[in-house]
């Protein structure tokens, strides 16, 4: 009876130990989730790569606590990676070429150890997506990764359980289209958008768009 007992006792405690942690995440997630809304509402790319470093470690640790290690380890790379953009848009120096490569392979070799069904390919291309679109300084472009993304990320946090970050996506959503409507008329939106040989050089709308391959 007594050995029953500790036995129901262990099951309980266990059980208030993943509720637990579960909440965790989900707080975790409210607290990525108002930095990723904020950073699409920054004109300036540096701004934006800073806020999405921390939404990215944030959502790193809640996935971790989900229990859902590709969305993790796909979160901790972009962490890395904005962090490290954000110095180099910050002090108006270009990204090189092996950097983009770098990461690229990095979140693909993560995405193989990590990988467990199809859903958890998802994280992975939307990560690639990211890195592209955050290496290319194009505001504009970023900001539409972001919104396409986040339709996807919706389907992806339903089906893991990240439901605060599933009703996160929605304010994404329409924080996106509000930062395209708001930023579209900008002139200087994409002021630090093109810098070729170490020169800056401000255009707006379509003649910034013309240069988007420009590497």
């Amino acid at each position: 009876m007594k050995e029953q007992i500790r036995i129901i006792i262990e099951h309980y405690k266990k059980g208030v130990f993943f509720i637990n942690l579960y909440w965790l995440a989900q707080i975790i997630g409210v607290v990525a989730i108002s930095f990723w809304v904020c950073s699409v509402q920054k004109k300036e790319q540096y701004k934006i790569l800073w806020m999405q470093s921390v939404a990215n470690l944030a959502y790193t640790f809640q996935y971790m606590l989900l229990g859902v290690f590709s969305a993790a380890s796909m979160n901790f790379s972009s962490c890395i990676r904005y962090y490290l953009f954000y110095r180099k848009r910050k002090e108006k120096k270009e990204i090189s070429k092996i950097w983009l490569l770098f990461f690229i392979v990095i979140i693909i070799v993560l995405g193989a150890f990590t990988y467990q069904n199809v859903l958890s390919l998802i994280p992975i291309i939307i990560t690639l997506f990211y890195t592209i679109s955050s290496w290319i300084k194009n505001t504009k472009w970023m900001r539409i990764v972001f919104l396409v993304a986040a339709f996807v990320w919706i389907y992806y946090n339903y089906s893991v359980g990240a439901y605060v970050s599933m009703l996160g996506n929605v304010f994404e959503i329409l924080s996106g289209v509000f930062s395209l409507i708001r930023f579209s008329n900008k002139t200087n939106d994409n002021k630090d958008d093109y810098i070729l040989n170490d020169k800056i050089e401000i255009g707006r709308g379509e003649d910034n768009e013309s240069n988007f391959f420009r590497y």
